[in-house]
């Protein structure tokens, strides 16, 4: 995330907490870069598109999720979202209509589940003993 990305992120949380909505009638689209190799794989861009809604701002499109080591793939994926931005652009809805979808339907989520072997975790544990 940017350096100063804390500073936005704790606004949006305080607002939340508070039950504000200083984005009322505003519409935004998210598109997430990272690495699929750390754990926290798209946690800024999922929050800020969570948390913008929760402050009253309308979901225009998908949000897209790009992962640095399928560059094929986030060209492809980069394009169709950036298409699609420009499309509800050229179309506005009202900011009160529904969002294009919910927050956490995403496009290309990683589970860093499917890398952890069971067997590993059970030995650490002490379960085979």
């Amino acid at each position: 995330a940017p350096y100063n990305y804390d500073d936005f992120l704790g606004a949006l949380y305080r607002a939340t907490f508070k039950a504000e909505s200083p984005f009322q009638g505003c519409q935004h689209a998210v598109l997430g870069f990272g690495d699929s190799h750390f754990d926290t794989y798209m946690n800024c861009p999922r929050l800020t598109d969570s948390l913008l809604e929760k402050c009253g701002s309308r979901r225009m499109v998908k949000r897209a999720e790009i992962d640095v080591r399928e560059k094929e793939r986030g060209v492809k994926d980069m394009a169709t979202w950036a298409a699609a931005v420009d499309a509800a652009l050229k179309n506005l809805p009202d900011p009160s209509s529904k969002p294009a979808c919910i927050w956490d339907e995403n496009t290309s989520t990683y589970d860093k589940s499917l890398e952890y072997d069971d067997d590993e975790e059970d030995e650490e544990d002490g379960a085979d003993e």
